[in-house]
């Protein structure tokens, strides 16, 4: 498990819980699919999560959210994320090609990140999965 988790303290662990479980909704074929993509409602691809890795433990992830297909001036979102699978819980490990995100405890980066980072990004990802539950039809997944 990454030391981050364990640093960052039972009163934010919540929230790496919480998207693991709402991961394993939106993706029930998770150890069969490689690629699974959300519609909305005007049948374009809005989110694609794509798995990278499979291990014994740990299922890595790359998750998108979609903005140019519209003609928006917005980058795609794109994230990394890593399940735990025997712990349960997901973790961002990297958000618009910023890798190592630093835990609160660390000031080596002063300037670039704030302080709770790592903790907003999980936030961001918690609550886009969040919407995605509620959103989006799921389009037929790749099998392995």
């Amino acid at each position: 498990m990454s030391h981050t988790l364990l640093q960052s303290g039972a009163k934010t662990l919540w929230i790496f819980e919480s998207n693991y479980r709402l991961l394993l909704k939106l993706l029930p074929e998770l150890a069969q699919c490689d690629c699974f993509e959300f519609i909305d409602e005007d049948g374009l691809v809005d989110i694609k999560i794509e798995v990278r890795e499979r291990f014994k433990y740990t299922t890595e992830l790359k998750l998108s959210k979609l903005f140019n297909q519209r003609g928006r001036w917005v980058t795609d979102l794109t994230m990394d994320v890593r399940l735990y699978l025997d712990a349960r819980v997901a973790e961002v490990m990297s958000y618009q090609d910023c890798h190592n995100i630093p835990a609160p405890y660390d000031s080596t980066e002063k300037g670039r990140y704030s302080r709770d980072e790592k903790r907003q990004v999980n936030q961001l990802l918690h609550e886009l999965l969040q919407s995605a539950v509620f959103t989006y039809r799921r389009t037929q997944s790749e099998a392995v």
